[in-house]
């Protein structure tokens, strides 16, 4: 997969610190407050819950090399 996917383009929008807090509950292997973070962070009349499953899904089936890429940058 590569790291300019179209799927991730809603979190290169997010703050630092949401894409941090996303990555935080992902390496505590927490998908699902992943995703409940993704959607209060969007707005969740925005992003439905299996929208942002597909996008958190996404997200943990990247090498940790592109992961960091995504949401780790400042």
């Amino acid at each position: 997969m590569a790291v300019d996917d179209e799927r991730f383009a809603v979190l290169r929008d997010l703050p630092f610190k949401v894409r941090a807090e996303i990555a935080d509950l992902l390496e505590q292997d927490k998908p699902i407050g992943a995703i409940y973070a993704l959607r209060d962070a969007i707005g969740f009349e925005n992003i439905g819950i299996a929208d942002g499953k597909k996008v958190i899904d996404g997200v943990r089936e990247l090498s940790d090399e592109d992961r960091k890429a995504i949401l780790e940058r400042p």
